[in-house]
């Protein structure tokens, strides 16, 4: 059975094969990819947490 699942910033990185927020660490390789910082001279837009506006309805963020 398929079950959608919702990943972000650290969850991405355990649901992938690998993460780097502390140097190379393996996750569970649910999804096949690497999770990488990004590295610029420029300002970064803010990743903290925020308020979401939800569009269309689904699952993963039903009570939210």
């Amino acid at each position: 059975t398929q079950k959608p699942i919702l990943g972000i910033c650290l969850g991405m990185q355990i649901l992938s094969t690998i993460g780097y927020e502390y140097g190379k660490t393996k996750g569970l390789n649910l999804i096949n990819a690497e999770v990488k910082p990004i590295l610029v001279d420029e300002k970064v837009p803010h990743v903290g947490f925020n308020h979401i506006k939800v569009v269309n309805k689904n699952i993963l963020l039903d009570e939210l």
